[in-house]
């Protein structure tokens, strides 16, 4: 109990004298707090040496030497202090605690003199001195002890740049040397210098795109203070939100940089698509050219196990084609592809949110800083010798307003810029910290750039398969569907040769017999011989089979009226070969059973073509799902290629936004620099409201549809990149279905359900399902994988539909013309193309915009540097105002490259 009390009153003493003693520096509260601690320690000390002694005693044993004490900041020792334990009782103030009055200055030494009082702390300050002819007060000078110019002034014109300090936050002003040594009329600077200063000052990458707000003219200035309150009435001058919008920035960054690495998969992957295909193609022809060989027929002739012979061809063959080296690079791109797919999920799912908050805090203008912190430039001195921070003095200067939606780096050029400008040249880009290729980023030619290397190994590998020609239909069909696109861009040109050519043309043909007929005729195909016109009875006499499952066997007008030795024209070989690719165009691969020397019965073809003992498969059911989870990839690339159009739709309207406002700057700069102006704000006692409202006026009155159709642009934006979010989202495990349970080959079917083709019999009269037939046959292989990211085709040959009559089918009936799939919407989706189809009237209508305020050279900047970045890949948009030689527009896609390739063999 008595060191209980011992200790409450020891720590009541203290806090009495931390009450009662006027202290009020840095680190008194520790020094306490220390203090206290030490009273404790002693109390309990004394306690222990003397258990019952009374409180006097204990308190006495707690005195301590002031030698021993360590004074608290701006505190000296006290002269002749032996013993104590207080600060009152060892320590005296220094004198950089006392306030001196108005006129006087704190010592220079004021850390080291104790001292409590004005004779003690303070002198005479420079604030009483007047400042001869020709020199000016120092800055701070009633922090200043002195009497002399010496100690007291500064000569006029020799400023240093200056730094704003608030918290943790710099911002500098920028100090033209060479200009801020004699007033602006002095040195004969004229306002075409200022205004260039001013906007390289403002520039982004050598590209003004902000607002460069020119502070004063030959005629009158601001002061620092004013200049500050001009610049923040215009351009909200908020640090962190200047910060928040840099970073938020990123989130449409990295949504495009993935958004190209994702198309580029896509074009990779459509490419090891084709050949594939080749590949495809390219084995079955090495196939038929071995069973229709010499050797084949005599070792076939030889067998007794013919079938099982013929059955062991085609099942290697469906062994190479479904697990070689061209379709394990197929479904690796497929693979990669995929997993590009989830990884633009996810960046989009991780970003959106944060692109929502940039378009919703960042569309208005914020000020404009340079990766030094530099916000102002101080252009020269107009009113006197004064340097910008002294309220008396009058300056030109120059601050900046950036919209961050169109100026994402919100990084203007500011002292580089200025330092090239003072060494007499206008700034140059290459010179810049900061390019504003940061700020533009193309995905379809960023993506182009990033397939270019595989496309080129799809092209060669295409080559050596003899299959060259297939990238030749592919860009013929892209031609077909984007006719403005390939014949604006550089593709088209190189197009020209092969679409006055004779492929193209009968292309041609076809797609509108397609639409217009009901059937092809067999004239579309001069390889398939017409039926002889003979009056005799047909040899055989037969009825088109029909199987349990629906399957049809068509016949071809080659099979009932003779033996195919016996035709006039013969059946050959290749015409055998012939009809059976017809009969499996466009999407599968011809296997043809039999030949001129040997034939099979209905058993022993579909032991070949048909489950549960052939090469290929049957399930109409798995199929179809294959079709749809197909198409959940062509949907993805509908909606990307939907974000795609809009980002160039978006990148045109920022155009126009910094037209607008470069035309808006160009009116401000004009009027604020007339003598009409001049002769107003000498008249005005506020000067910074009278500048802020002249300026605002304008700018609001030029940019108001300008700020609404930006904001418009930035919604669909940001509605279309959550829509290719919803698509990925439900679509991904569509594309984990497809490539889990789709890589088979399936036996491919007609619009009447045919798969198989008798061409004819090879000897007897025998009908095919009879035992002792002996038909030459054909079956088609069909690959889901050839047409993945596909509409869903409701047949994958042709079938019946390529023969004349009288080929048939059991219960025929033809395809009518409005059943026909409108040939439009044919073939994959070439993402960009259709992209770049689809912008195409919404960016010539902002050109259009852009060319009434006088900004061409703007669009000519903005696609000379898309062409410097990305080179042929960029394809850019015809300005209707400029001409097209300057503008150097180039293609984009895959396959201008590959056909360039082409041409370039062939010659």
């Amino acid at each position: 109990l008595t060191l209980t009390v011992q200790l409450g009153v020891l720590w009541l003493i203290s806090i009495m004298r931390t009450n009662f003693s006027p202290l009020s520096a840095p680190g008194v509260g520790a020094f306490l707090w220390k203090q206290r601690f030490l009273l404790v320690v002693a109390a309990l000390s004394g306690h222990a040496a003397a258990n019952n002694e009374s409180t006097t005693t204990a308190t006495t044993s707690m005195m301590m030497s002031c030698a021993s004490m360590d004074c608290p900041s701006h505190y000296l020792p006290k002269e002749g202090a032996d013993q104590g334990s207080s600060i009152d009782a060892c320590c005296d103030r220094a004198c950089s605690l006392f306030d001196c009055p108005a006129g006087q200055a704190q010592l220079n030494s004021a850390d080291t003199v104790p001292g409590a009082s004005e004779s003690l702390c303070c002198r005479p300050s420079c604030s009483r001195y007047s400042c001869p002819s020709g020199l000016q007060v120092k800055m701070d000078a009633d922090r200043i002890v002195g009497s002399t110019a010496e100690e007291c002034c500064d000569g006029l014109f020799t400023c240093t740049p200056y730094t704003n300090r608030s918290g943790h936050d710099v911002s500098k002003v920028v100090l033209m040397q060479e200009t801020s040594q004699k007033r602006c009329v002095d040195q004969g600077l004229q306002q075409e210098a200022m205004a260039t200063y001013c906007n390289d000052f403002c520039s982004t990458g050598g590209s003004l795109q902000g607002l460069p707000l020119q502070l004063g003219s030959s005629e009158y200035g601001f002061n620092l203070g004013e200049m500050n309150g001009i610049c923040e009435a215009i351009a909200d001058a908020n640090r962190s939100l200047l910060n928040f919008c840099r970073q938020r920035s990123n989130a449409l960054l990295e949504i495009q940089v993935k958004a190209a690495e994702f198309v580029a998969k896509v074009q990779e992957f459509k490419a090891k698509q084709v050949v594939f295909r080749g590949s495809m193609q390219n084995a079955s022809k090495q196939l038929q050219s071995h069973l229709a060989s010499q050797a084949f027929a005599t070792e076939i002739g030889d067998s007794v196990e013919k079938l099982v012979l013929l059955k062991r061809q085609f099942q290697g063959w469906a062994t190479g084609v479904t697990s070689g080296p061209d379709f394990q690079s197929l479904q690796g791109s497929m693979d990669a592809l995929t997993t590009s797919a989830i990884l633009l999920d996810d960046v989009v799912r991780r970003n959106l949110r944060l692109f929502e908050e940039y378009i919703t805090e960042c569309n208005g203008l914020l000020l404009g800083m340079g990766s030094a912190q530099e916000y102002l430039l101080d252009v020269c001195p107009q009113l006197n010798g004064a340097c910008i921070e002294r309220e008396a003095s009058g300056h030109v200067g120059c601050c900046c307003g950036v919209n961050p939606i169109v100026t994402p780096s919100v990084i203007i050029d500011g002292e580089i810029a200025a330092a090239v400008a003072e060494a007499g040249g206008r700034v140059s880009a290459a010179r810049m910290l900061q390019s504003v290729d940061s700020d533009f980023i193309n995905v379809c030619a960023q993506s182009s750039q990033l397939s270019e290397s595989s496309i080129e190994q799809a092209r060669v590998r295409l080559t050596e398969l003899g299959q060259a020609e297939l990238f030749n239909e592919a860009e013929r069909e892209l031609r077909l569907k984007y006719p403005t696109y390939t014949s604006q861009c550089d593709g088209g040109r190189r197009l020209e040769g092969v679409m006055k050519s004779k492929a193209t043309s009968d292309m041609i043909s076809k797609v509108n017999s397609k639409v217009g007929s009901k059937v092809f005729t067999a004239e579309k195909n001069e390889s398939i011989p017409r039926r002889a016109q003979a009056t005799q009875a047909n040899l055989l006499q037969c009825t088109p089979p029909v199987a349990s499952n629906g399957l049809k066997v068509a016949f071809s007008h080659t099979l009932e009226t003779d033996v195919c030795s016996l035709q006039k024209p013969p059946v050959t070989q290749v015409t055998m070969q012939d009809q059976c690719a017809k009969f499996c165009q466009p999407r599968a691969v011809s296997m043809l059973i039999g030949s001129t020397e040997y034939g099979f019965n209905a058993g022993d073809s579909n032991d070949i073509c048909l489950p549960p003992n052939g090469v290929l498969s049957h399930d109409p059911t798995l199929l179809a799902n294959c079709g749809q989870w197909s198409q959940g990839f062509q949907e993805i690339e509908i909606s990307a290629q939907r974000l795609i159009e809009q980002l160039e739709v978006f990148t045109a309207s920022r155009l126009e936004h910094s037209s607008t406002l470069r035309h808006a700057t160009l009116q401000i700069q004009a009027y604020v620099t007339s003598t009409e102006f001049a002769h107003g704000i000498l008249r005005q006692t506020d000067k910074v409201e009278f500048f802020t409202q002249a300026v605002n006026q304008r700018l609001n009155g030029a940019m108001n549809s300008t700020q609404e159709r930006l904001l418009s642009e930035v919604q669909k934006l940001k509605s279309r990149t959550a829509s290719l979010k919803s698509t990925l989202d439900t679509n991904m495990q569509l594309l984990q279905n497809f490539l889990q349970q789709c890589n088979t080959l399936f036996a491919g079917t007609g619009s009447q359900q045919e798969y198989m083709l008798d061409i004819c019999s090879q000897s007897g009269s025998a009908c095919l399902e009879h035992q002792k037939a002996k038909h030459v046959t054909c079956c088609c292989g069909y690959h889901p994988f050839t047409a993945f990211g596909e509409k869903p085709p409701a047949t994958v040959i042709e079938g019946l539909e390529s023969f004349e009559s009288p080929a048939r089918v059991s219960a025929t009936r033809r395809l009518q013309a409005d059943e026909v799939q409108d040939a439009e919407d044919d073939g994959a989706v070439d993402i960009c193309a259709g992209a770049w189809t689809a912008a195409q009237p919404k960016v010539q209508e902002a050109y259009g915009r852009i060319h009434t305020v006088g900004g061409s050279a703007i669009i000519d900047s903005y696609h000379r540097t898309m062409q410097q970045k990305y080179g042929k890949s960029f394809c850019g948009f015809q300005d209707e105002n400029t001409d097209e030689a300057s503008l150097s527009t180039q293609a984009r896609g895959w396959f201008a490259l590959v056909l360039s390739a082409f041409f370039c063999s062939v010659l």
